[in-house]
């Protein structure tokens, strides 16, 4: 009888294994230890990055402030109408150029804004990460002065190009410069 017992006993301890703990382990207990170690990487390279982090911004905090302000002009990420026109006239006062009949014209995106078609009608969006506006204005001076105002606008921070200049002969030697210029900044 103490064997029949302990047969039975057996048999049942491998039915259950089988039946409720194997199944129960195998399914949500393991869906479950999966997650955790999905959670687990996650937390790690969350770590990971706090401490990336905070090394950026050690290394930040030791950049000199003045040159942090100097690369925010080189690379403005808007466009402050009003102080490029401030920048512009106070370069063309140092040089004696006097500035007049200034506009400003938006364009759609960087470049090209519609996009490039290459090849068998294949049509490739231009995405770029800046954008850019037109200045237009009308520079009085004389030929030596607006030569010093383009090169000082060439050596200013700003991102700018010169696209387009045309002017009137003069027989008084003072001439007036029509300007194009396209100014640049990230988006």
């Amino acid at each position: 009888m103490n064997r029949l017992i302990s047969i039975i006993l057996v048999l049942g301890a491998i039915g259950v294994f089988f039946g409720y703990i194997n199944p129960t382990y195998n399914g949500p207990i393991k869906v479950v230890q999966s997650e955790i170690s999905d959670l687990d990487s996650a937390l790690a390279t969350a770590t990971k990055f706090r401490e990336e982090q905070t090394l950026l911004i050690q290394e930040r905090e030791l950049i000199d402030q003045g040159d942090l302000d100097r690369v925010k002009k080189l690379l403005p990420d808007n466009v402050d109408n009003v102080q490029l026109i401030l920048d512009v006239d106070g370069i063309a006062t140092t040089n004696g150029v006097r500035i007049s009949d200034i506009g400003i014209a938006e364009s759609k995106g960087g470049g090209n804004a519609g996009g490039n078609a290459l090849g068998q009608g294949v049509l490739i969006q231009d995405e770029t990460a800046y954008e850019s506006l037109v200045l237009s204005f009308t520079a009085t001076a004389t030929y030596t002065q607006f030569k010093n105002f383009l090169t000082d606008i060439e050596q200013s921070l700003r991102t700018l190009d010169v696209v387009e200049i045309s002017f009137s002969e003069s027989e008084t030697g003072v001439y007036k410069f029509d300007v194009r210029v396209r100014v640049y900044w990230l988006k």
